[in-house]
């Protein structure tokens, strides 16, 4: 039934790091990385890495295009990683009905292969650029990861208050992400999902 679970989705999205892990394509054509395409949103693409549970729960199937929402305003490099922050949007299904978003955002280390890549585009593009070919790439640059939390239901001060109570402090990963899943599942919607059920729920969170 619909409504009959109070979570129906826990996904975990982060940057799509596939455009960094083909360096072949370097040769004498300017590479589409360069420092302006880094520095723009457009350089880089939200994904979505896992969702909890993989099948569809419910009669309305997936949401499609949950990264866009998910990073609204793009995906950008930071040489000092953000404060984490929570936001929440409304996603209408086909048949109009409405299914609520909750999102966790924090900002994690860019992979050092990913690192690599980008020293070699700039590097290329450089050579086809007005700007100066001496800029050096920060040692660590940080890019956003999420875990959005999808719901029937409108509790927007509970499930943002239970996202900043769980991830608060900890690394944003797929695990977590399971685990959070793992630990809400089985909780039902009824008359008593109240953000005091919510706040005393026991997580068992590795």
């Amino acid at each position: 039934a619909v409504g009959a679970r109070l979570i129906e989705y826990i996904c975990y999205l982060e940057c799509d790091d596939k455009p960094f892990q083909h360096t072949g394509c370097l040769g004498s054509t300017k590479f589409p990385f360069g420092w302006d395409y880094i520095r723009s949103k457009s350089a880089l693409t939200g994904n979505l890495s896992k969702r909890f549970p993989a099948h569809n729960t419910s009669p309305d199937g997936f949401p499609e295009g949950l990264q866009l929402f998910a990073f609204p305003n793009g995906l950008n490099l930071h040489v000092r990683p953000p404060n984490p922050h929570l936001h929440s949007f409304v996603l209408t299904m086909v048949n109009g009905r409405r299914m609520y978003a909750y999102c966790y955002t924090a900002y994690a280390q860019v992979p050092s292969h990913v690192l690599t890549v980008l020293r070699m585009q700039i590097g290329v593009s450089s050579m086809h650029d007005s700007e100066p070919g001496d800029f050096e790439l920060p040692q660590s640059l940080y890019w956003a990861r999420s875990i959005v939390l999808l719901s029937y239901y409108p509790f927007h001060a509970s499930f943002l208050a239970l996202l900043r109570h769980i991830c608060d402090g900890r690394h944003l990963t797929v695990d977590l992400a399971e685990n959070i899943y793992l630990s809400l599942k089985d909780l039902k919607a009824n008359f008593d999902c109240t953000h005091s059920r919510l706040h005393h729920h026991h997580f068992k969170l590795n």
